[in-house]
């Protein structure tokens, strides 16, 4: 991209440009981000031009005369490329930009114009304001009587910035024609509705405020200087501005606060409080913000941000670094830790080092420990569990305990003779760490637990992912920071618990009883991807304390493609499916880096590797320090993916055998075992088809996973 020095831009604004505001409205920002890579760069180009010479003859600003809106004007951009600019007084302001007779298209029955009652700039698309004529192209009499807005009146529509010729038809609305009326309405009415329809507005919402003195000062004839307007159409007064208004499109939804999330992140709490919702919805983005508005209301404060993964970890401080950019002093009072880092910085404060058993030593250890007691009636599989889930997690220490426990949300139902029989394999294991001087985490968090208060380093913490966390960990929160006021905040989806059984928080002394607030709106998965993932898993789901939480009603706020699912013949057909998906994923301007190919296991990393290779494309494997080059596509497993993000995902190698994956299912016996195993297995792919914002493939090969006849 072209840069010009900061003398040379400051002499052109001065000497040879008027005095005039430079505005980038919202809707050029999404818009160019439907463009190729390489037609967004000319555009950016031609942007900082028109900023930096408003009336140079250079920019061949054309009127265009047939539009509604006679302050719309064209600028060439190239011989297809045009940039549809709005000029009105002494505003210019780029509002579109597309192929020449698209962008002429959209121009044609758009007007920018306040709204007589919020007093806010809006674009809309003209429409007659005959009821008789219908935004759909049927006739109101065929409209279905389940109308979702029925109940609000021409004052309330008006308060939220609806249109005058649009009010009809918000209240003749009903589900089916939910999305395309809020793709037509002012951005502002889009998200008010939004919100009505998920049940997160209130009656104060839909009354017009009076206006301060403040506003009346800054009102202005179009209405840009409006509060809200001012979010929507962003005043650019540099280069430097200009180039975070142009480049931030991607990233601003990642950490972009909207108006259904905001009211949780500064609600004040007793102790514990959680928000959940369905993958898209936010959680991460309220926690986010959580930990700003805290950190807001009292600078001198420490608070921790914290998850259960070093790649969970990773993205939370990178979504940090971007939400507090311009507030270097808020990033040194905010901490992000995974919470097995968080302990081991603290045992190392304290000049221990541990050595943690591996995965690989533990199973050794059981299966030798079941050979000595001649207890072999059990699999590897359900030893393991019973290990990390009740016996570690819990801190069961004698035979007595151990018989006396519930089972915490375990299927298998255990008498005592079994017990007895399994506590010979549990003691001697216990012997086999001891002797070997090894421990594990959730001994450590145990015994953090049991340590002096110095160990509480926060005023404030913030978990998220918190459906993942162990009982360990979440007793190490409670006992040290539960009892604060604002102490612990809890953001997750029972929907995606990939990682642990479920367990009683209540037990723990952690109560969010009444203090639990669940997301409806699905800013990141549009409504195609979202409504076919969702199919994957119940309208309700219990959390540990048989709480159950309502999935359903929930809404996302645009529409994609529909999701391609995909069994193929062998690998090798599977391959050049993949493969000729990201070529498609590419020509339309999504970059590789934005691009993500999923699979159960790391023994199908190589069948991700062709497709990407057969692509043309170079492949990186997901990492927790998320340093993937911008050139290359990210690969990784469904466990990897959690908690993360991409415009396109395809998850690949949906094979018979490997959702549910054969080799954990075999390891099982019991009907409830392998009924909590399919439980899980379906909620990964839940979580690896979530990734997606835009578009989304899955394959298989052969039969397929049965899950996959769900999906469809």
């Amino acid at each position: 991209m072209r840069r010009l020095s900061s003398a040379k831009a400051k002499f052109l604004r001065t000497e040879h440009t008027p005095q005039m505001e430079f505005r980038i409205a919202e809707t050029f920002q999404k818009s160019l981000e439907n463009l190729t890579n390489q037609e967004q760069k000319i555009v950016k180009a031609k942007a900082f031009d028109i900023q930096l010479n408003i009336s140079g003859n250079s920019n061949q600003f054309h009127r265009l005369d047939r539009a509604k809106d006679n302050n719309f004007w064209s600028v060439r951009v190239n011989s297809d490329i045009r940039i549809i600019a709005h000029k009105s007084g002494k505003s210019v302001m780029l509002t579109y930009v597309d192929h020449h007779d698209d962008a002429y298209k959209w121009a044609a029955n758009r007007v920018i114009r306040k709204h007589p009652k919020t007093g806010a700039a809006q674009i809309i698309e003209v429409k007659e304001s005959s009821k008789d004529t219908n935004i759909w192209g049927t006739s109101s009499a065929a409209l279905a009587p389940d109308k979702l807005f029925a109940e609000l009146d021409e004052e309330q529509l008006a308060a939220i910035g609806v249109p005058e010729e649009f009010v009809f038809h918000v209240q003749t609305c009903d589900e089916s024609m939910f999305f395309e009326l809020t793709e037509k309405l002012p951005a502002e009415a889009s998200e008010k509705l939004i919100e009505y329809a998920a049940g997160g507005i209130s009656e104060d919402d839909l009354v017009l405020p009076t206006p301060t003195s403040q506003d009346i000062e800054l009102e202005d004839e179009l209405g840009l200087n409006h509060p809200d307007a001012r979010r929507r159409f962003a005043l650019v007064s540099d280069e430097a501005g200009l180039h975070a208004a142009l480049d931030f499109p991607w990233h601003k939804w990642t950490v972009f606060l909207h108006p259904e999330q905001k009211k949780f992140t500064e609600l004040s709490y007793n102790g514990s409080a959680r928000v959940s919702g369905s993958a898209g919805t936010g959680k991460t983005i309220v926690a986010l913000h959580r930990a700003a508005y805290l950190h807001k209301q009292d600078p001198t404060k420490k608070i921790l941000l914290c998850t259960f993964t070093k790649t969970l970890a990773a993205a939370l401080q990178q979504k940090l670094e971007i939400l507090l950019a311009k507030d270097p002093l808020a990033l040194d009072k905010i901490d992000v830790f995974h919470l097995e880092g968080l302990a081991s910085a603290h045992l190392k404060r304290n000049g221990q080092n541990p050595n943690i058993v591996s995965k690989t030593q533990l199973v050794n250890f059981l299966q030798r420990s079941a050979q000595s007691a001649e207890v072999t009636n059990y699999e590897n599989g359900f030893l393991l569990s019973e290990w990390d889930n009740v016996i570690d997690d819990w801190g069961i220490e004698t035979l007595q305990e151990y018989t006396d426990l519930s089972r915490l949300g375990r299927k298998s139902k255990l008498g005592i003779n079994q017990r007895k029989d399994l506590w010979l394999i549990f003691e001697e294991t216990k012997l086999l760490l001891k002797k070997r001087k090894l421990t594990t985490w959730s001994r450590i968090f145990r015994e953090l637990n049991l340590a002096h208060d110095k160990v509480a380093q926060y005023d404030h913490v913030i978990v998220d992912e918190a459906q993942d966390i162990s009982s360990a960990e979440l007793s190490f929160l409670a006992r040290h920071y539960g009892k604060k006021s604002n102490g612990l905040f809890f953001a997750g989806d029972i929907g995606q618990r990939i990682f642990r059984a479920p367990f009683s928080w209540s037990s723990l002394g952690v109560d969010v009883r009444g203090k639990s607030n669940i997301l409806k709106v699905n800013y990141r998965t549009s409504q195609q991807i979202r409504a076919q993932a969702d199919l994957l898993l119940p309208k309700k789901i219990k959390d540990g304390d048989n709480q159950a939480e309502d999935r359903s009603g929930t809404i996302s706020i645009f529409r994609g493609e529909l999701p391609r699912i995909i069994l193929n013949d062998d690998e090798v057909s599977e391959a050049q499916i993949v493969s000729d998906w990201i070529e498609k994923q590419i020509s339309e301007g999504i970059s590789p880096t934005e691009i993500g190919v999923f699979v159960r296991t790391e023994h199908q990393y190589k069948r991700a590797l062709n497709a990407i290779k057969k692509s043309g494309n170079t492949g990186v494997v997901l990492n927790y320090k998320l340093d993937g080059d911008d050139s290359s596509i990210n690969y990784g497993t469904m466990h990897l993916a959690k908690g993360l993000e991409f415009r396109s995902v395809a998850v690949i190698a949906c094979d018979q055998d490997a959702l549910p994956l054969h080799e954990r299912m075999r390891l099982f016996t019991e009907k409830a075992d392998i009924e909590e195993i399919e439980r899980t297995e379906r909620q990964l792919l839940y979580v690896a088809c979530t990734r997606a914002r835009e578009s989304l493939l899955v394959t298989g090969v052969g039969a397929g996973s049965k899950y996959l006849y769900d999906l469809a």
